[in-house]
């Protein structure tokens, strides 16, 4: 115990953002170094053997000899762009996330999201009637679930996206209720509802007993 609490007070404390950038970047130059050194292992390189063991596949039976790949499949990148973009999203829209969210809650939610992208990958790949099984690495399914998650606990946000511009739901709402005043005065100040409430016009010289008109008293 006193060694694991020497452990906690000596950690850098970064915030589960940072430490799951880390643990997708450290995986991505492990399997990179084991790519460029061309190292062997039984039944392919050693980088192939590395992506097998943590990817997610479509197989059964090899889903059910390497249970953890739910999980570790999330974390896994193999082409650098891919690792480059889906680290850009999530450390953009889990800063945000951040400022209403605590670290535990933003870690919920990553592995909530890459779990539920390994059940719809599983799904589809269970039942489709495939050729072969496929393969699936990437931290996609669990950074989108970081952004919706982001917008719904911040709708009021204005942001811009990259060749959209701002995108700002407040704006939106504003414009859609602005567009209904609007119609609602048109309908309100509309010729035709003005002609139906016009009042008849009385005549303080109108005998009593006698029904006035629109046009005006009706004469004795």
């Amino acid at each position: 115990m006193a060694v694991i609490e020497l452990i906690r007070n000596r950690a850098p404390r970064w915030s589960a953002l940072t430490w799951i950038i880390i643990a997708c970047a450290a995986v991505f130059v492990i399997v990179r170094i084991a790519a460029a050194t061309g190292a062997s292992a039984a039944g392919g390189s050693m980088a192939q053997t590395l992506v097998d063991r943590l990817a997610l596949s479509s197989d059964a039976a090899a889903l059910m000899s390497r249970p953890w790949t739910p999980f570790t499949y999330m974390f896994t990148h193999y082409e650098v762009m891919h690792l480059i973009f889906n680290m850009l999203w999530l450390y953009w829209f889990g800063t945000l996330l951040l400022t209403v969210f605590s670290g535990t809650r933003l870690m919920a939610v990553y592995l909530t999201g890459g779990l539920a992208g390994a059940a719809t990958y599983l799904l589809f790949g269970l039942t489709a009637s495939l050729t072969a099984p496929h393969s699936m690495v990437g931290a996609s399914a669990a950074v989108l679930a970081v952004v919706a998650a982001t917008a719904v606990a911040l709708p009021r946000l204005r942001i811009n996206l990259m060749l959209i511009g701002p995108v700002d739901r407040t704006r939106h709402r504003g414009a859609r209720r602005r567009n209904h005043r609007r119609h609602i005065h048109r309908r309100t100040h509309s010729p035709s509802r003005r002609s139906c409430s016009r009042r008849p016009v009385y005549d303080q010289d109108t005998p009593n007993g006698h029904i006035p008109t629109r046009d005006g008293p009706t004469p004795a």
